[in-house]
């Protein structure tokens, strides 16, 4: 299963995945608050079948280093030069 980043995103944040590209962090778009962020963890969680770690979540204020994240635990994640 490849792991569409900008639609996990787009649910968790509870935006428009046309809002979001490669570039957008939580300084970028507004609805990603600290409560976002928690349902961001909890999507990604449950997709994964798995717990991220403190680091990993500290990590993760971009589509980028979301990216990054689930790509250091080998999570077939869509490309994202798709999203430019």
């Amino acid at each position: 299963m490849t792991v569409s980043i900008i639609s996990v995103i787009a649910r968790a944040l509870n935006v428009d995945a046309d809002r979001l590209n490669a570039d957008s962090d939580s300084d970028s778009i507004g609805e990603w608050d600290s409560l976002a962020q928690v349902d961001l963890i909890a999507e990604i969680e449950r997709i994964i079948g798995d717990r991220l770690n403190p680091r990993e979540i500290a990590r993760m204020s971009s589509i980028k280093s979301v990216m990054t994240v689930l790509e250091s635990r080998e999570i077939d994640v869509e490309p994202l030069d798709s999203l430019s």
